[in-house]
């Protein structure tokens, strides 16, 4: 993927301002870091500056592309490529293997009633080194009984939602990039254009998902609240973000990935993300050890300091490289300082909106 961005501005007439925080709302800020261009996928012009805010440490764009103009930085971008097989497609020896180990785990681990299941899952899937890791998130969501309905918002050429929905799960998906929906409904996968405030009613899900999507809305705030309204009483809401309080980015600074202008509006530090689902009326606010392992983030970052491709990585040097043992080791107990936020949040059981 290109690292070397376009040299034109973004069109004045195509930017606003953001005066306040959009995980907390506060207006007391200062710059972060200034003239960051977009080092990801090299297709959005100008140079970003990062606010942060003083009441809860998490960092936004400001001034920021219109929600008429974002689609200028998503003209290249990962989601545009359909799922590696549609859902209806047979697996290959490999892939049927793997999916019987995986199925097999899931199946004694949490519970579940998964079709092809082998017994050898509860043994040999905890032996392979991040496997077992790769499904603890199962294990924060509403068991899959009777078809239980799950919306992924931010859901991208659908490949989480084909994989809930192999797990049991009545899963569909919403996204703003009609390039990435197209892909999607090319496999066959049920997911919606738009935001997740389009959609009407309450009520209707049992688990909504927001996995590296809420980084990227004009208005988190509301995009939480109608997860809130659209949630079942006792339902749960799993988001996945980049961490403003990393180790990482602590040590990367301007070069971390996490950043990525323009596409990453707001990036929440733990406060942030507390204080905005608080705000939305979400009790049992849970924060987990992150799935991606620490050291993808470091690769990649270091590669950015290097002005190397991102996505080939870099081995860290020997600082880094001992922050990165350290996050590997506290993951468990200090999951603030995780390179990603894993958190749940549950409505009340007795809510009504």
């Amino acid at each position: 993927m290109p690292t070397t961005p376009p040299t034109r501005n973004w069109p004045a007439s195509g930017l606003e301002a953001c005066p306040g925080c959009p995980a907390c709302g506060a207006e007391a800020r200062s710059v972060w870091f200034t003239g960051l261009p977009d080092r990801l996928y090299g297709c959005a012009p100008g140079l970003w500056t990062f606010k942060r805010c003083a009441r809860c440490d998490s960092a936004y764009l400001d001034p920021r592309p219109t929600r008429e103009t974002i689609a200028d930085a998503y003209r290249e971008y990962y989601t545009h490529v359909p799922p590696s097989a549609p859902a209806s497609a047979p697996l290959g020896r490999a892939a049927g293997l793997r999916r019987a180990l995986r199925h097999g785990y899931l199946n004694r681990r949490f519970g579940l009633s998964l079709e092809g299941a082998t017994p050898l899952g509860p043994v040999l899937v905890p032996l392979v080194p991040g496997l077992a890791a790769r499904q603890r998130r199962w294990a924060r969501l509403p068991r899959p009984h009777d078809r239980a309905s799950l919306l992924d918002v931010g859901a991208g050429s659908g490949r989480a939602v084909a994989h809930f929905r192999s797990l049991g799960w009545d899963a569909s998906g919403i996204d703003i990039d009609g390039l990435a929906v197209a892909a999607a409904r090319a496999s066959g996968l049920p997911v919606l254009e738009g935001e997740i405030t389009s959609l009407a009613g309450s009520d209707r899900f049992d688990a909504v998902t927001m996995s590296h999507s809420i980084e990227h809305l004009h208005d988190p705030g509301q995009a939480l609240a109608a997860a809130f309204r659209l949630l079942k009483p006792g339902g749960v809401l799993e988001l996945l973000t980049p961490n403003a309080g990393s180790l990482g980015r602590r040590v990367y600074g301007r070069d971390w990935l996490g950043l990525d202008p323009p596409r990453h509006l707001v990036v929440i530090s733990p406060r942030g993300v507390t204080l905005a689902l608080r705000r939305a009326g979400f009790e049992k606010i849970r924060f987990h050890r992150p799935d991606r392992p620490p050291g993808w983030y470091f690769r990649a970052s270091e590669a950015l300091r290097r002005g190397q491709p991102w996505t080939e990585g870099a081995r860290p040097r020997l600082p880094e490289r001992a922050v990165l043992l350290f996050s590997r080791c506290s993951s468990r107990a200090l999951p603030k300082l995780g390179e990603e936020l894993s958190v749940t949040a549950a409505k009340p059981a007795s809510s009504r909106c």
